[in-house]
Parts: C-alpha cells; structure tokens; sequence
C-alpha cells in the first residue's frame, strides 16, 4: 500500500470514528488534509515526516492567539482536527508592506518562551544534521553554512513556527493565523528568513532582500542574526530532493549575503 493510500484510509477511520465529513483535499507533500465540514480540518501527517511531531503540542500553546485552534488531537495516527481559516486568503493575497506588517504580528504572537518542560528539538541541533546531510554534495555553500552555523548561539530560546511564510498565513476573519507549524526551540530570527524567498515564484533582488531586512530590523530584530540563519536555511533549502536540482531562490538570497 502507498503511503497516500495509507493516509487517506487513516483519515477515513478517524472521519468515521469522530463523526466527521470529509470533503475536498487540499494538496500537500507531507499530509493528508481535508475540509471537514465548512469550518474544519482534519490534517493526517505521514508518519515518516518528523518534523511534524510536535505540532500539536505548539498548537496547545497558542490557543488560536494568531494560529488555528487545534480541536482534537489523536497523537498515535497522527491525526489533528483543526479550525479552519476562513476566508483562508495566504500572504501572498496582499502587497508587501502589509505582508511585511501582518507577517511579523503573527511571529510576534508565536515566539513564546517555551514552558519549563518542552518536548521541541532545538533549531541548532536540526540544522546540524540537515547540513551534514549535503556534505556529499561538495558544495562551497554547504562548508560555509557550517562555519556560519558554528558560530551561532541561542541566548534567548522561544518557540519558532520552522516553516513561516506567505503560504502558511492565511486570512481568518479580519486578521491573519499560521498553519502547517514545524515548531522547535530557536529565535525569531530564525523564523523570518523564509520570507525572504516567498512567496513562490519570487525571484529575490538585493533591493528585495534589503527592504524585508530593513523591516526585520525595525521589528527589533538582530540584523546579524538574520544574515546568519538566512545563510545557513537558505543554503539547506537550496537542496532540492531531486538529485541535480537547486531551489535558484536561496541560493540567491545566500549569495546576496555572503
């Protein structure tokens, strides 16, 4: 059995069980997701994908303070029901300065401090192991990431969303909530630079970069800091799964930095 086919028996068995009607899926890499009746998502991820793991613990934290509310939660199938965002419009929906002023309000709200027992993986030790992962690829970039990534300290650890960008803030009601978190320890500073190369199909200039920069920086972020983790995310991110294939909108980024 594949794994869609697992996933979509899955979602089916905790449809049944919960009472749920599943309608349109949404397209996704690593989960299943699918409207549940007009103001809920049921979202089964693959088990394979850890990334995912504490999702819903980041969820619980929030409590729908500029994130969907997490409804019910079946840990063993990896199974989340969760509010949906209506009228569900992405970041990429509006101009720049306001993706500038809504992104950074909702990073706001999610950059907690994490409680003093925490089940998330610090940013630091996942970024490690991604970057020894492209050691094989013999890449400048991978060697410089690294000497990058050597220097960093977390000085002042907060729960960061892992994937925050145009595509997972939507519009819900007259104000902005994240979805689709890969919570970990880290800083603000770590969130933001996937901003930089979103939303899809930007090609990023060095007048771009500067500008979200800049606003990084007004916000009260470490412009050092910025610069450090885009070099080191861009750089694990320029690397596709595909072998030979590069994503041009790091790498560009990088290069602008570097």
């Amino acid at each position: 059995m594949t794994a869609e086919a697992d996933l979509e028996r899955t979602a089916r068995e905790v449809a049944d069980e919960w009472g749920l009607d599943l309608g349109r899926r949404i397209p996704s890499k690593h989960s299943l997701i699918a409207a549940a009746g007009p103001s809920q998502i049921l979202k089964v991820v693959r088990p394979d994908i850890t990334e995912y793991e504490h999702e819903p613990d980041a969820l619980r934290l929030w409590n729908g303070d500029h994130a969907v509310r997490l409804l019910r939660h079946d840990r063993g199938r990896r199974a989340l029901l969760l509010e949906r965002a209506l009228p569900g419009t992405d970041l990429s929906s509006v101009d720049e300065a306001e993706a500038m002023s809504a992104s950074l309000k909702v990073g706001r709200a999610l950059w907690l401090h994490p409680p003093g027992t925490s089940p998330f993986r610090s940013v630091l030790h996942l970024c490690r192991s991604w970057l020894q992962e492209l050691v094989g690829a013999d890449e400048p970039l991978v060697a410089e990431a690294q000497a990058v990534l050597a220097k960093i300290e977390l000085w002042n650890q907060r729960l960061v969303h892992g994937d925050f960008h145009h595509h997972n803030i939507l519009r819900h009601g007259q104000g902005w909530v994240e979805i689709d978190a890969q919570p970990a320890l880290g800083e603000p500073e770590f969130d933001v630079v996937t901003l930089l190369w979103n939303p899809v199909g930007t090609i990023p200039s060095q007048d771009r970069t500067a500008r979200w920069m800049s606003a990084f920086g007004d916000d009260g972020l470490d412009g050092a800091s910025v610069r450090e983790w885009a070099i080191v995310r861009g750089t694990i991110l320029s690397f596709s799964s595909q072998p030979g294939r590069r994503h041009e909108p790091q790498r560009r980024v990088v290069h602008s930095l570097l």
